[in-house]
């Protein structure tokens, strides 16, 4: 990948890489992995991972700058790039959390892919409206 971005000729206003994104999706995640699961992000320490989706329950363990002054925080897809900790948060706006988690997570790494490519690929609008009709909240402080 760091080839293909030299031989690409970055430059202003052009493709940039940054960080990649990380993930990890956990198909099945009963109430007494989930209680583990702080405990094993502090060991391993930072950077944490950006994203743990848990996609059984619907919940997506994400990044946030701990703003909780705000009445209604809601997490964006480009905040992983500065957290302070972790949350266990859940996406609004329909009644499938468990599908609209898995569609929150898909448009977040739409985001990253667009966001390398120097918005050019011009989903920024379209990412940013889901993001609107499908708000990430946090729930409660994982880390």
């Amino acid at each position: 990948m760091q080839q293909e971005m030299g031989q690409a000729g970055v430059m202003l206003g052009g493709p940039t890489q940054e960080r990649p994104m990380t993930f990890v999706v956990c198909g099945d995640c009963d109430n007494a992995q989930r209680s583990k699961l702080a405990g094993i992000l502090q060991a391993k320490g930072r950077p944490y991972v950006d994203y743990i989706l848990l996609l059984d329950r619907g919940e997506i363990v994400a990044g946030n700058l701990d703003f909780f002054e705000d009445d209604d925080p809601i997490i964006g897809f480009t905040q992983y790039q500065n957290v302070n900790s972790l949350h266990v948060c859940e996406p609004g706006g329909a009644d499938d959390q468990v599908g609209v988690a898995l569609l929150w997570f898909y448009f977040a790494l739409v985001s990253k892919l667009n966001l390398d490519q120097g918005n050019n690929l011009r989903y920024h609008s379209f990412c940013r409206q889901i993001s609107n009709l499908y708000p990430l909240r946090p729930t409660e402080k994982l880390i």
